[in-house]
């Protein structure tokens, strides 16, 4: 399971084109989950598209209540900012808790995404965004993400499903 989302809007690699952290969606983005928004961690990646991606690194340090300020500044450094989904801390092995279900379908159009979720007979997502970013493996195409929050959190379990994009 994938468990970063993609909320603050990093949308080009030039200063003038990043978007600024809008704390309102993080924060709903936290209760919908049903996230403590000062346990929710954040990474920080450069840009695919910057110019200064070889001397920019991976940040993970953050926490988003206490450090918002700090995370649009990270942001405006050419960074993609991320929320981690699930819980336990800010790396894929770091996660012991699953609290929601994560999909993204980056190699599809935008209306297969919106619908795989019932063509898959996966769960009613809680909610979906289009992130208007592209997806790693399919630059040319939208990227549209679901989130099914559960009903309980299942602890010590990371849980990651992988479809072939041949679906």
């Amino acid at each position: 399971m994938n468990v970063c989302h993609d909320f603050f809007g990093s949308v080009g690699v030039e200063k003038s084109n990043q978007l600024s952290i809008d704390a309102a969606q993080a924060l709903l983005f936290c209760d919908l989950l049903g996230k403590k928004e000062e346990e929710t961690h954040i990474r920080a990646f450069p840009h695919k598209k910057s110019k200064r991606r070889d001397e920019l690194k991976a940040r993970s340090e953050k926490i988003l209540t206490y450090d918002i300020y700090e995370i649009e500044k990270i942001n405006l450094e050419e960074r993609s900012v991320y929320a981690v989904v699930n819980d336990g801390g800010t790396s894929d092995s770091d996660i012991t808790d699953c609290r929601a279900i994560f999909c993204e379908w980056g190699d599809k159009s935008i209306e297969w995404q919106i619908k795989a979720w019932k063509k898959l007979g996966l769960p009613e997502p809680t909610f979906q965004v289009l992130t208007g970013g592209k997806a790693e493996a399919a630059c040319h195409m939208p990227l549209y993400r679901c989130y099914t929050a559960l009903r309980e959190i299942l602890k010590d379990w990371v849980i990651e499903i992988r479809f072939s994009s041949s679906i």
